[in-house]
């Protein structure tokens, strides 16, 4: 009887110094140690690349009788993922390594053509297949001039909240991209502490690698809508800082080797000093139709651009 009214006046007393705020510098601590100890545990750098050159930046007409998922590289994507893979060998060294790939078909032969280039698969220790970093859904197949009038729609709504008929904006692809993140970090990477995997190799999407960035960076909607896809098969390098216990942009590990994701200042590439006369009639009909919001020029536009597409449309997703 007396030992348990001990115990019992001993919990009481632990209780109310818990209550009363007595423990709090010991409890911060324990959770500062807690997440220290995860940090320690996540990978020395991240990486996240673009796939190759696939057959719908070259034909957008192919989407109309093809679908997204099964797009395959062309014969310069698979060498861009080969050159791909030969840098990425010197930049790993001896690690060993985390790889995270898309399941569409273009990103599975990015990865194996990376190996072919000279990524060391034998270093490879998991290779985790997520559908949550897959390419925005379009829908499922894409009529001709479809993307033209998306375009011209898209100025107006904005990229990040666009949505085409039967499928996702940016914000869509931005929530399932955010919890992907967060479960990598938390979860999927610690439980992998154990194989000492030093290097985490995302092969994804051009617009999930900008949303990713989003959510690293907290970038607001308006920095995002000034940012655009890197290059087939380059890439970004997030290097690890225990000081502040969180992932930063590491300009010289990345391909190609600057800074361009950054409201001010904006990298542009200008591809003329001077529009062409087809590119000055089509600016001229969007100005009409925002002084007249007919949405009856949304078809005119969309029938000439699908009758002249350009090189530069064809590279901007996907």
């Amino acid at each position: 009887m007396g030992h348990g009214a001990s115990h019992e006046s001993g919990l009481e007393n632990f209780l109310e110094k818990l209550n009363g705020g007595d423990l709090d510098t010991a409890l911060a601590a324990l959770v500062q140690r807690q997440r220290r100890l995860k940090w320690e545990a996540l990978p020395t750098r991240i990486i996240l690349i673009r796939h190759g050159e696939s057959e719908g930046n070259v034909n957008r007409d192919i989407y109309t009788t093809k679908g997204d998922a099964h797009l395959e590289l062309t014969p310069t994507g698979l060498q861009q993922a080969k050159d791909a893979g030969a840098r990425l060998q010197g930049l790993v060294g001896d690690d060993r390594m985390f790889v995270v790939v898309s399941p569409f078909e273009r990103t599975q032969q990015t990865l194996l053509g990376m190996y072919r280039g000279g990524l060391p698969e034998s270093q490879v220790g998991v290779v985790h297949v997520s559908p949550q970093i897959r390419e925005q859904e379009f829908g499922n197949f894409q009529h001709i001039g479809l993307h033209e009038a998306a375009r011209v729609q898209q100025a107006i709504v904005g990229r990040f909240y666009y949505r085409r008929p039967n499928a996702e904006s940016s914000a869509d692809v931005y929530d399932r991209v955010s919890s992907f993140w967060d479960v990598l970090l938390d979860d999927t990477l610690p439980k992998t502490a154990s194989e000492n995997l030093r290097t985490c190799l995302i092969v994804t999407h051009g617009l999930t690698m900008r949303l990713v960035l989003m959510k690293l960076f907290q970038w607001s909607v308006e920095t995002f809508e000034t940012v655009w896809n890197v290059g087939n098969c380059e890439h970004v390098t997030l290097t690890k800082n225990m000081t502040k216990m969180c992932y930063q942009f590491d300009k010289k590990q990345s391909y190609p080797s600057k800074v361009c994701w950054a409201t001010r200042p904006i990298w542009i590439v200008l591809r003329s000093k001077k529009a062409s006369d087809e590119t000055e009639k089509r600016l001229a009909m969007l100005q009409k139709l925002k002084e007249q919001n007919n949405w009856n020029l949304v078809e005119e536009v969309a029938a000439q651009e699908a009758e002249h597409h350009t090189e530069g449309h064809k590279h901007d997703e996907h």
